[in-house]
This record gives structure tokens, C-alpha cells and sequence, in this order.
């Protein structure tokens, strides 16, 4: 299984550390736009010394806002996991239905005042039907 995490802060980098010792787990992609978040998830992943040998673990600049972008990161994964802010759900989901790639989310925002409506829960199940087609 190929699993792709967008955002590699606290926790995108603790759910790597989870999924990179699953034995289903045959690849993870770990996708920030910050190099310098990269790197630190790359030094904490490898404190798990022996555990994660024979894992293919790479790790890939990504724009978030940019479907373009995302798709060629998530391309030919089973799933991938939404781990950063909100305000790039929308994009990451349409990146998800283009590529037929299965989508979960850690974190979005529920409708209110002062809430952009891309950012809510809302807006999310308004894609329910291209999720289904695709």
C-alpha cells in the first residue's frame, strides 16, 4: 500500500512514525511545502532506527493550494492523508478525485462567523458526489 501524508509538522510526523511499521505499508510519501520540515521529519523518522528498514520513505516539496502540484505527489497512492490547515482542504480533495486517490482528513473547520466556507466541513461534503464517481 502506498500512503501519501501532506504536512509533515507534529502530526504528520507522528502518524509517519505510526504507518511507517505497518508491515501493509509498502511506501510513504511525506509532502510539505517547507524543506526545512522535510528534514526534521526525515531526522525523526530515522530514530526509529530498524523498524523502518526495507520502507521506501521519500519526501517531496508540495504547494498545497495547487491541485496541479498535489496530484503529482499523491499520484498512484491508496490513500492520502490530509495533515495541514484547512484553508488547503478543497484543493488536496479535488487533487484526490482527479487521481482517484482515497482522502482523510485530521482537521477542518466547522461552519460559522469569521469561517471561510472553503475551509468547513461544509464545503468538504459538498464533494461527496465526485468522491463517489470517482
Amino acid at each position: 500500500m502506498k500512503v501519501v501524508i501532506l504536512g509533515s509538522g507534529a502530526e504528520g510526523t507522528g502518524l509517519a512514525g505510526l504507518l511507517v511499521k505497518e508491515s501493509e505499508i509498502e511506501q510513504l510519501v511525506l509532502g510539505d511545502y517547507s524543506e526545512a520540515a522535510l528534514e526534521n521529519t526525515k531526522k525523526n523518522l530515522s530514530l526509529l532506527g530498524d523498524s523502518i528498514l526495507g520502507k521506501e520513505i521519500q519526501y517531496r516539496r508540495v504547494d498545497a493550494r495547487n491541485i496541479d502540484d498535489v496530484a503529482k505527489v499523491i499520484h498512484g497512492a491508496d490513500v492520502a492523508v490530509n495533515a495541514i490547515l484547512p484553508k488547503f482542504n478543497i484543493p488536496i480533495m479535488k487533487a484526490c478525485i482527479r487521481e482517484r486517490v482515497n482522502y482523510c482528513d485530521l482537521l477542518t473547520s466547522p461552519d460559522g462567523p469569521g469561517i471561510p466556507k472553503e475551509e468547513t466541513f461544509t464545503a468538504q461534503t459538498e464533494l461527496n458526489e465526485e468522491f463517489k464517481k470517482a
